[in-house]
């Protein structure tokens, strides 16, 4: 069985806090991390099934720098696109696809919102 990771952005604490979704159905959110003061259910976001070139994991609401030499300047969030149905983050440029391992995760909208200005 596929291990479904997420992390949930504590507005109060201004903290990321990292678990696993099979843990949670059986203990409930507010069991399994008790700490929490401030918890919006939108700012639950899942872990994509991606590392970065750093082996960093990628979750969505990330945002990702391009670090080949044509793009250093590109960079992309991490959503869900409905039309797509996944993940729309890697992109198909010159007839080639994107790969995860052209990134590096920059931040994220919750811990880096400075970031979305350099988003295109």
């Amino acid at each position: 069985m596929r291990e479904i990771k997420c992390r949930v952005w504590d507005k109060q604490t201004k903290t990321m806090t990292y678990f696993e979704f099979k843990k949670m159905c059986y203990k409930g959110i507010w069991d399994l991390l008790p700490n929490l003061k401030n918890f919006d259910p939108n700012c639950v976001t899942l872990f994509i099934r991606f590392k970065d070139s750093q082996g960093k994991e990628i979750y969505e609401d990330d945002i990702l720098q391009n670090i080949t030499h044509v793009h250093t300047d590109w960079y992309e969030l991490v959503e869900w696109d409905d039309e797509y149905g996944g993940y729309s983050v890697f992109y198909e440029y010159d007839g080639q696809e994107s790969k995860p391992e052209e990134f590096i995760v920059k931040g994220n909208i919750y811990e880096n919102p400075e970031l979305l200005k350099k988003l295109i």
